[in-house]
């Protein structure tokens, strides 16, 4: 069973998950819900995706965002023809720090700009989910002329099948676990379109 953040949650979790083997709650607002429900429910296994729940029959996941931020610098570094790059003022300060860490290593002459820039070939967004909305907004507003990069993207899925497989293989057990590019939990969401391909990073530009 999977539970959303959304209405309820600890009404929600409470009821679904008597019934259920393995209960799994998504989202950083589910992390009280499932500390409370939990602590009543024995050695039934809980997940916790998205926030850290100290019980010891639940196995929390978190993402190092960070990790997807530095590579989609150094993307942005191998696709600009300008050298120059826009970003979102009001995205996260610690994704638009790593970016810009991935961007001057890969290429140190690269110059930043604010949203409103009419010069910059590349524009990137840090706050997660507001990617998939700038792709949107392009085709009709300023960005229509500049490739967009995001670093917003959390593979819940990794987590999910990973709770599951340990559950399914009786290993399963209670802790925290962070994510990253290492277990290709976090991405980053670009514009396909005019995002060129095949572009290759080494791994010292990846994890560095």
């Amino acid at each position: 069973l999977t539970i959303h953040a959304q209405g309820d949650q600890m009404s929600a979790l409470a009821l679904l998950s008597a019934g259920c083997d393995l209960t799994i709650a998504v989202g950083e607002k589910m992390g009280e819900a499932v500390n409370a429900i939990a602590r009543t429910r024995g050695a039934r296994p809980f997940v916790a995706i998205g926030c850290v729940v100290p019980q010891f029959n639940v196995r929390s996941y978190t993402f190092r965002l960070e990790e997807a931020c530095y590579q989609a610098g150094v993307l942005a570094a191998t696709q600009t023809s300008v050298g120059q790059v826009a970003i979102d003022e009001l995205g996260d300060p610690s994704r638009i720090t790593e970016f810009v860490a991935g961007l001057t290593h890969r290429l140190p002459s690269a110059t930043i700009s604010g949203s409103d820039s009419t010069t910059a070939d590349l524009f990137f967004t840090a706050g997660e989910g507001k990617a998939p909305a700038v792709l949107e907004r392009r085709q009709s507003s300023e960005d229509s002329g500049r490739s967009v990069i995001g670093s917003s993207a959390c593979r819940y899925d990794v987590a999910v099948l990973d709770a599951v497989a340990s559950w399914a293989h009786r290993t399963f057990a209670g802790g925290h676990l962070d994510l990253g590019l290492s277990e290709g939990a976090v991405a980053f969401v670009t514009d396909s379109v005019s995002i060129r391909r095949g572009a290759s990073f080494s791994k010292e530009y990846l994890l560095a």
